[in-house]
């Protein structure tokens, strides 16, 4: 008979995320319950989460609650679940585990309890792993640990980066050491974005429940294995359980584009699971005046987050002809561009450019005759 297992992390409850706080909040929760859903349906035996289940030590009684409920949900339904400390809440002073009360089928992995052996699984599991304490930044994150002798199925539980790959800036997984760590599988967790590291011993970080930032592409994500104690064969596919997706547009603005060449990509496009950065690139021409709040006024509601990023280049190389010789912005842009001539440093003629663009901007083309 198979052993099924899903890895889980990063999952973050609580977070203030960098969008649409509130909102991503909610998301986490119902992630949480489809993750849960998920867990039930697939009749697994265990669900690990490698860490950072809550995004601080400081849980709302709203969380907690959600917390009790999906533990009792999955202890019903014969899950077993083995929990691991991460960054965000650290197993130190100000732990939240140290209020959290689990259930009879939930585990913690604790200096003192680092491991569990299930041996009425079939073949027999064990699960081990070093939980995240401000003493351990920088720290070797799979020594001391190694595999059970009679277990069937090893797995270990790493919250860490992988030198070389991931930002070093928590536990440390050495590449090299993987292979020779003796474990079927590693679950790994801090990295909010979904990568497999190895293929033997299979080392996977699912990434976050949700993105939190601009940077987490490909979250959402937890991994199913199902593992063969008899073949020794272990398989492993994901499932989606998150549902915000984070997209960056480019947008090259050339002299001669309009804001209308813009706003013609947001006509129809509209999705409240979407986080969105415009990132404006190349050279305004005096054609292309952006007024940032009416954009995203017009289109934010259509998103989940809207964010516009502004790369543009000033426009240097402009005369009062550009609108009209007798318009309130073309005296201001003649007047500003003599400036910019008369400049003698780089940033000095930035500054007066930042005031052209700003000024054109908030004048209009054309804008009032004088």
């Amino acid at each position: 008979m198979a052993i099924k297992f899903i890895h889980t992390a990063d999952i973050h409850l609580g977070t203030k995320s960098a969008f649409g706080g509130g909102q991503v909040r909610l998301y986490l929760r119902e992630a949480l319950e489809r993750l849960v859903g998920l867990a039930v349906q697939e009749k697994a035996d265990l669900l690990l989460i490698a860490g950072d289940l809550f995004d601080s030590p400081r849980v709302s009684t709203a969380t907690s609650v959600l917390v009790a409920k999906a533990l009792t949900e999955l202890t019903t339904a014969g899950v077993r679940v083995v929990i691991l400390p991460g960054t965000h809440d650290a197993y130190d002073s100000s732990s939240p585990y140290h209020t959290l009360k689990l259930p009879e089928n939930a585990h913690l992995i604790t200096p003192q309890d680092p491991s569990y052996l299930f041996d009425d699984l079939p073949g027999i599991v064990f699960v081990t792993g070093k939980p995240y304490i401000k003493a351990s930044y920088n720290e070797n994150a799979l020594s001391g640990l190694s595999p059970h002798p009679q277990a069937g199925l090893n797995i270990a539980m790493v919250h860490g980066s992988v030198v070389g790959q991931v930002s070093e800036d928590a536990m440390l997984i050495y590449p090299q050491e993987l292979a020779k760590s003796g474990f079927d599988y590693i679950a790994l967790g801090h990295w909010h974005s979904f990568r497999e590291i190895s293929k033997k011993p299979r080392a996977v970080y699912p990434g976050a429940m949700e993105p939190t930032a601009k940077d987490q592409t490909g979250t959402g994500r937890v991994i199913v294995a199902e593992f063969d104690p008899v073949g020794k064969t272990l398989s492993t596919h994901y499932e989606q359980v998150g549902k915000i997706r984070i997209e960056n547009l480019c947008f090259k603005v050339e002299p001669l584009t309009k804001p209308e060449d813009l706003y013609s990509l947001f006509a129809q496009r509209k999705d409240s699971d979407l986080v969105l950065f415009l990132e404006l690139s190349g050279v305004a021409g005096p054609g292309f005046m952006l007024d940032r709040e009416e954009f995203l006024a017009e289109y934010g509601a259509n998103f989940l987050h809207l964010e516009v990023i502004n790369h543009l280049q000033p426009v240097e190389e402009i005369s009062a002809g550009d609108f009209g010789e007798r318009t309130i912005a073309g005296h201001f842009a003649g007047l500003v561009a003599e400036e910019i001539d008369k400049a003698k440093t780089d940033d000095e003629r930035a500054f007066l450019s930042e005031v052209l663009n700003e000024g054109l901007r908030r004048l209009g083309k054309g804008a009032d005759s004088i």
